[in-house]
């Protein structure tokens, strides 16, 4: 068994949160893809993802894809949502998109890929946030744009749940399905094994609250363009997700890369510095009412705040929570990813806000 440590440096701003969506294992950067300009080309009528799309004449194996992504997304209205079309996937298709044969809902063109040992998927259960595929409208293994369509339902009994809503994160990674979009798209007949999706960035916008018990979330997922840099091959995507119509989040110049494990190895991690981030000058800063007089928490007190039990995380003077029968909380189960913290500071940071690092061994 092999063990590694993440580590999460949190730092309070009044403004806003910068959420690094994590795919598989880790974020890592690439060299940053250049939109280049639009190349004029044919475009491909929709064609249904159950018939099969014109066979290579000697391999599956697609060459360099050089179409450029349009620099101007085509995208829908806020309030108007593209009606699905093509065919659709429920959640036991979706299944097999995650860890069986790909071919089995995609057809014969995709047999090829079967035994390959790393292929563009689905997450496996229970990080298969989708629940069925309304529609899909691309050309299989054309390496074109498209659009796929998916839900996911927002239940009472999903292990994400954390008092009667949604996770920020989760209602990000629900809108998954580019990947299905990717992998119909063939990919995969150019990947071989040898080079897996990693996502490099995207803006996000929250439009409303987070998703609440008995919503239903609809995402519509566009295929922009295609470029390659040196080796690597990039996909630019933006995407909705609508409750009862109303647009809840919105992602914009989305990008991903597919890469080796020796560029992966070769990278240097997720490029961020508190420093270069854009704040508000002069927020707003109310003081604290209590301070604890603990800078460090062990994995037992950092639980113990999750459990709604305050007072035996922070320690004395907080014994005033003991009466509350809502006491604010972060997540628990398996949402709780926090481990030790050390080194908490109310006016700590680089903006004098506040700083804490968590450490958490991840086992795989």
């Amino acid at each position: 068994m092999h063990s590694t440590k993440r580590h999460l440096c949190l730092l309070a701003d009044t403004r806003e949160t910068c959420v690094d969506v994590l795919r598989t294992h880790r974020l890592v950067h690439a060299p940053v893809a250049v939109r280049p300009e639009p190349v004029p080309a044919e475009v491909q009528p929709s064609q249904s993802a159950l018939s099969p799309a014109p066979t290579p004449k000697a391999s599956p194996v697609a060459s360099k894809c050089t179409a450029a992504p349009s620099p101007k997304l085509d995208a829908p209205a806020p309030n108007k949502a593209p009606e699905p079309t093509g065919p659709t996937f429920d959640f036991d298709q979706l299944k097999i998109d995650s860890s069986g044969k790909i071919s089995e809902i995609f057809g014969e063109m995709f047999e090829v890929q079967d035994n390959f040992y790393r292929q563009v998927r689905m997450p496996e259960p229970p990080l298969l946030l989708a629940d069925r595929i309304t529609g899909l409208d691309a050309v299989a293994g054309s390496m074109g744009k498209g659009t796929i369509w998916s839900e996911s339902d927002v239940e009472a009994d999903r292990w994400f749940m954390h008092q009667g809503h949604m996770p920020a994160g989760i209602m990000i990674e629900s809108g998954q399905a580019d990947l299905m979009l990717i992998s119909y798209l063939g990919v995969d007949f150019t990947n071989r094994g040898e080079r897996i999706y990693r996502l490099l960035g995207c803006e996000l916008t929250y439009h409303g609250g987070l998703p609440k018990t008995g919503e239903l979330l609809k995402y519509d997922i566009h295929m922009d363009g295609h470029a390659t840099q040196g080796e690597v091959r990039l996909m630019f995507f933006h995407s909705d997700c609508r409750v009862d119509g109303e647009v809840r989040l919105s992602v914009r110049k989305g990008q991903a890369g597919f890469f080796t494990d020796a560029e992966l190895a070769d990278s240097d991690g997720c490029l961020w510095t508190p420093e270069e981030q854009e704040i508000v000058a002069h927020p707003r800063l109310d003081a604290p009412h209590l301070l604890s007089a603990k800078t460090d928490f062990t994995v037992e007190d950092v639980r113990a705040y999750a459990d709604g039990r305050p007072w035996r995380c922070f320690g004395e003077g907080f014994e005033m929570c003991k009466p509350h029968t809502r006491t604010p909380r972060i997540q628990n189960g398996p949402m709780l990813l926090l481990g030790d913290v050390t080194g908490l500071n109310s006016s700590g940071g680089p903006w004098g806000r506040g700083y804490a690092k968590s450490t958490l061994d991840i086992t795989p």
